[in-house]
């Protein structure tokens, strides 16, 4: 799995609620843009810069960060980053994935056509108590 455990690529269009700080694919746009979407990469480039001084990021995963951080946001950046994990199983995890319309999972099967995706459900009251303790923590 990547370093990061949500990526939000496939939805990071502004349609979805869920939209991403990789929104915009060049990374002066990224840091500066005024709608809302260089905030959400501030703060997530923040979170990570943490998690390396904390521990919690191994420092054997800065390449990764650094080229999910300050890569061109595109098809090739994405496959980038499960490079190096040939032979092995790959994969992210994105809840919000479950509010892709058909096209972006039409999207999906054209760039990774043997890809298996899996829908899980959560119990309704373990996810909501789960999110609270999230939110206050």
């Amino acid at each position: 799995m990547p370093a990061r455990k949500e990526l939000h690529y496939f939805d990071r269009d502004g349609k979805y609620p869920t939209a991403s700080h990789l929104q915009h694919e060049h990374l002066p746009a990224r840091l500066f843009r005024l709608d809302g979407s260089s905030r959400k990469w501030w703060r997530v480039f923040a979170t990570d810069a943490y998690y390396l001084l904390t521990g919690k990021n191994k420092p054997a995963e800065i390449p990764w960060l650094a080229r999910y951080h300050f890569g061109r946001i595109n098809d090739r950046w994405y496959l980038s980053l499960f490079d190096g994990r040939l032979g092995r199983l790959r994969g992210e995890i994105t809840p919000a994935y479950c509010l892709l319309d058909a096209e972006d999972v039409r999207r999906i099967h054209a760039l990774l056509p043997q890809v298996k995706l899996l829908y899980t459900l959560r119990d309704p009251g373990e996810r909501s108590w789960s999110q609270i303790r999230f939110g206050m923590g």
